[in-house]
């Protein structure tokens, strides 16, 4: 990551979220969000994002989702 870029190019975020059935406190668990989100220009808005959904309960157990996003 460089000091000079206005927008933190090779800035490199990881996540591991829980994937509930409703955006709020307490909803059931049915998975895992996880992914990697990267700032991929140096001088301009540039983002990588790359999610992989893996869900545990329900109609979709051991099935999994992958996106990518590139802007």
């Amino acid at each position: 990551m460089t000091n000079i870029s206005p927008i933190l190019f090779g800035a490199v975020v990881m996540m591991d979220d829980p994937l509930a059935l409703k955006p709020e406190l307490g909803a059931k668990q049915v998975g895992w969000a996880q992914g990697i989100y990267a700032s991929a220009a140096f001088d301009q808005v540039g983002f990588l994002m790359v999610y992989n959904f893996a869900f545990t309960e329900g109609k979709y157990n051991g099935s999994t989702l992958s996106v990518l996003f590139l802007h």
